[in-house]
This record gives structure tokens, C-alpha cells and sequence, in this order.
């Protein structure tokens, strides 16, 4: 990642954020995305070209996977160039000279697709780990699985946890339900049976991101999508993938928040942004809660629709968001209970899920949003936050998850006067010029010293 967007340390906020003048953003590439057309470029048997891909922590680690099994790589202006593989290659050439131990930082994602990506590897012993926080992240919830299709997974330390070993086997296809509603463990079971060569089917019991399968579909994979069930049959080959990637509706989040705590900054604008109906379970949150909102869809990019959203007035009721809706806004919960908190209220129900991301985000909301005089109270799998209440200028340390740095920034620029929002190193995972851009807007945001 190129120095100058790389945050470190402390910040100094002055609230309340005044911008120069009309608030229009575009938001970085989606980094579900990223990971997933870095691999899809890997098992292809040509030169792909990706423009705008999400630059981070997380996905430069999905990158060095993709290099370490031999794939080429090549920055060019706008994007990266990848020199695929071919699943003909990767499946039939144990004697390649390969990378076999592979460090994954913080990156969920990677971990849990590479266990997809290198379980059909046969003769080929592989090596996962990564930092303090990713080795208490579950992947057994793709190891079970994974192992029902004959894969070979020893955990080297506490069950069910990275570090771990793969060993490639042959593996069998099938149909296969899955308890969990995760997007990383279907695309991990899909992966497995493309690298297999083998037909598989996958049911979840509720909607998730559905990227991996449109990019296939883009790519004209035989892939099928039916009443919550994906269905991939055999494939021999992947051709190259040449798009541009939608901008991450993620991290859009920390601007719709922004948008809802300081009705003063609206109408904001938000372009070239991922409309995938799968994400856009904040924005019907925010919409059945009363607020003003506009999606008006563009193009596709890939099988992705691409667009702007526009917010015109905040929620004039109570945000509720149950099991169901859970999935499709997982990543942006922080941020809706601080539009909550100013707003009028938000119940969450459902969300144990939040508890076994990069922190305990359940607890960590609650503790960040109380360093700015914000009170939540907390359940086990969700949370009641009361309306009207004002963000004051406060002091939040210590964080090293980066939705939490997130909302610590957006509470700090609602609030009025100067606070320090420590961990802003942490934005490296999925936003990294979050602060520049911010200073290029007028926001008062400055390094501690």
C-alpha cells in the first residue's frame, strides 16, 4: 500500500464537521469484491485487469495469497493486472514451486477463502496464520463443511481457531445447508468445488452479499441461484475478468451516518457506489425509520449495479433492525446506533454475530459511543439506544477494529468541540484515505503529535 495512505496513531477532531461546500463523496472499492475478483483472476487462464480495486491491509493479503501461488501481478494506472494461473494448471502441477505458508493479518476474509481455495490442492501441505485478533475469529464454520467434502484441515493450536494446516485432497461435491448466514462460507464452498472440479450447492437460511456469484455469472460460470440456494456445477476453465470494481457500500456507511447525526451537511451525495440489493440493508433501515433517501442506479460493473445514493433528510422514527435484516448490515450496525442515539432510538435483536468480528463490536459500540456521553444498553445479541442524545467532545483510545475507529470519527465530528480518537491506524483494513479525504473536505482532523 502506497505510504502517504497509510494512517497511523492518534488524531485530534474538531467538531462539528463544516464542509466546503456541497458534501458529494465516492467511496473506495468494495473490499468483498476485491478479495473475491483477486482470486476468480488467479484461476483464470489469461490476464485480468481490475481498475479501482479496494487498496488495504485486507486485501493485500488476499493479493500476496494469489502471488504466492504463482499468479503475476502488475500495477498499472487505476487498477492492478493478474496474470492467472488456470485451474488446469493449479489442479495438476504438485511439483510447482509455491508458496505453502501464508501470514493473513487481520483479513477474516482471506482466511476463511483460502481454506476454499487450497483444500482441493492435492499433494500440497499449507500453512494459515495470522495476528492476535484474526486467531480468535471461528473457522470451523467453514472447516465443518469443508470436510464433508473430504477436506483435510488440522488445527495447530486452540480447535476451531487459525493457526492451522491444510493438506490438499481430492475433493467430492454435494449439497450442503448451512446453519450460519455467512457469505464468506458459501464463496469458501464455491471456491472449493471450482478448484475441485467438482458441482456443489449451497443453502443458507437467510439472504447474504451474493458478489462471488455475480462475478461468475459475469464471467459465464455455470451458476444458479434459486430460493436461497447457489448451485455451481463443473468448471475446466475461467476466463479473464477485465471490470471495474463498485464503490464499497461499507464504507459509504460512515457518510450516511455522518449525514443523519448533522442534517446540516444534506443533501449528500454518494457516487459510484455498489446498489447490490444484498448491501443495501442500511439504506432500508434508514428508510423505514423515515429518512429521505434516493437510489438512483447507473450501470452494472460486472453483474454489479452501480449508481448514487442520495440522502435528503435523516429518520424521523425509531431504526429496528431484527435477525432477518442482521446479514445484509452487519458491518454497519456501529454506525446506525449513533445515528440512533441522536435520532430517535434503535433497538438491535439478533446480532450475536457481531461479537466474533475483528472485536466484540457489541461491546466495543457501546464503549466507544460512551467516550462521547452516548449511553447504550446492551444486550446479548443486540442493544437498546435511546433517542436525543448529543454527542460531546470526548476521548476514545485504545480501539483496533476499524468500524469502531469509524464510528469514533463520525461521533467526534457530530460532536461539538476538540476530541482524540486513538487506533486510526486501523482504517488501513478497509478505508485507508478516510482522514485525507476528510481534510480535503474541511473536516478539522489533524495528528495528535
Amino acid at each position: 500500500m502506497p505510504a502517504e495512505e497509510r494512517p497511523a496513531g492518534t488524531v485530534r477532531v474538531r467538531g462539528p464537521f463544516r464542509p466546503r461546500g456541497a458534501l458529494v463523496v465516492r467511496p473506495p472499492g468494495d473490499k468483498s469484491i476485491t478479495h473475491r475478483a483477486y482470486l476468480l483472476a488467479l484461476l483464470s487462464s489469461g490476464r485480468s485487469t481490475l481498475l479501482g480495486p479496494l487498496v488495504s491491509d485486507d486485501t493485500s493479503r488476499t493479493l500476496s495469497l494469489v502471488e504466492g501461488l504463482g499468479a503475476g501481478t502488475r500495477w498499472v494506472e487505476g487498477g492492478v493486472e493478474i496474470a492467472g494461473v488456470g485451474l488446469g494448471r493449479l489442479r495438476t502441477a504438485p511439483g510447482r514451486r509455491l508458496s505453502t505458508s501464508f501470514y493473513l493479518g487481520n483479513s477474516g476474509t482471506t482466511a476463511r477463502l483460502a481454506l476454499g481455495l487450497l483444500s482441493p490442492l492435492r499433494g500440497r501441505e499449507f500453512y494459515l496464520d495470522g495476528d492476535e485478533s484474526l486467531c480468535r475469529r471461528p473457522m470451523e464454520r467453514v472447516v465443518d463443511p469443508l470436510r464433508e467434502m473430504g477436506a483435510e484441515v488440522s488445527y495447530l493450536g486452540e480447535p476451531g481457531r487459525l493457526p492451522l494446516m491444510v493438506r490438499g485432497r481430492e475433493l467430492a461435491g454435494g449439497s450442503f445447508t448451512i446453519a450460519v448466514a455467512s457469505a464468506q462460507v458459501r464463496s469458501a464452498l464455491l471456491i472449493a468445488g471450482l478448484v475441485g472440479g467438482v458441482g456443489v450447492a449451497v443453502s443458507l437460511p437467510s439472504p447474504v452479499r451474493d458478489h462471488l456469484e455475480r462475478l461468475m455469472a459475469f464471467l459465464g460460470l455455470p451458476v444458479e441461484v434459486e430460493e436461497g440456494t447457489v448451485e455451481l456445477s463443473r468448471v475446466d476453465e475461467v476466463p479473464p475478468l477485465n471490470l471495474p470494481i463498485v464503490g464499497d457500500l461499507s464504507a459509504a456507511a460512515f457518510w450516511l451516518a455522518l449525514g443523519c447525526t448533522r442534517p446540516e451537511l444534506l443533501p449528500l451525495r454518494i457516487v459510484g457506489v455498489g446498489l447490490n440489493p444484498t448491501r443495501l440493508g442500511m439504506v432500508e433501515a434508514l428508510i423505514s425509520a423515515g429518512a429521505e433517501v434516493e437510489l438512483l442506479p447507473e450501470e452494472e460493473w460486472g453483474g454489479e449495479p452501480v449508481g448514487e445514493i442520495r440522502l435528503q433528510a435523516p429518520p424521523q422514527e425509531p431504526i429496528r433492525v431484527g435477525p432477518g435484516e442482521v446479514p445484509r448490515l452487519v458491518d454497519e450496525l456501529p454506525l446506525l446506533a449513533l445515528v440512533g442515539a441522536v435520532g430517535r432510538g434503535m433497538e438491535l435483536c439478533g446480532a450475536g454475530e457481531l461479537r466474533v468480528k475483528e472485536s466484540d463490536r457489541l461491546a466495543g459500540t457501546r464503549e466507544v459511543l460512551a467516550c462521547f456521553g452516548i449511553g447504550v444498553e446492551l444486550a446479548e445479541d443486540g442493544w437498546q439506544v435511546e433517542g436525543g442524545q448529543r454527542p460531546r467532545a470526548g476521548e476514545c483510545m485504545g480501539l483496533s477494529d476499524h468500524r469502531l475507529v469509524m464510528l469514533a470519527l463520525a461521533a467526534a465530528l457530530t460532536a461539538e468541540g476538540e476530541s482524540r480518537v486513538g487506533g486510526v491506524e486501523w482504517l488501513s483494513v478497509s478505508y485507508p484515505q478516510l482522514l485525507r479525504e476528510l481534510v480535503l473536505l474541511g473536516a478539522e482532523v489533524e495528528p495528535a503529535g
